[in-house]
């Protein structure tokens, strides 16, 4: 799992994931979205899934902590480029209203 961190407005982010996110990578990828969450003045935070592979649950208690993190500033957080796995994944995990904005679930 690679993480590619994007900032060309002070307020707005992209972080796109390629590989797995999952049990064995959601630690490490965890620390980097904690990390660029807390920036000063960050209110958007996207993340794009185009090249993720895997997502599984622990991927996604990962998302709902960093989502969390945002809200609490008034920040949001927007998932693109959800490929079918990742969908399921968060349909499962009953979080489509939270997480879809773009209505991909």
């Amino acid at each position: 799992m690679s993480l590619k961190f994007y900032q060309n407005e002070p307020h707005e982010a992209v972080v796109q994931l390629e590989g797995a996110f999952d049990f064995n990578t959601a630690a490490d990828i965890r620390k980097e979205l904690i990390k660029i969450a807390k920036i000063k003045g960050l209110k958007t935070l996207e993340i794009d899934f185009s090249l993720t592979s895997k997502l599984d649950t622990a991927g996604i208690a990962v998302l709902v902590e960093v989502f969390r993190l945002l809200r609490r500033k008034g920040g949001e957080f927007n998932l693109v480029g959800l490929n079918e796995n990742a969908r399921q994944m968060i349909r499962l995990a009953r979080l489509g209203e939270v997480f879809d904005k773009e209505n991909q679930l």
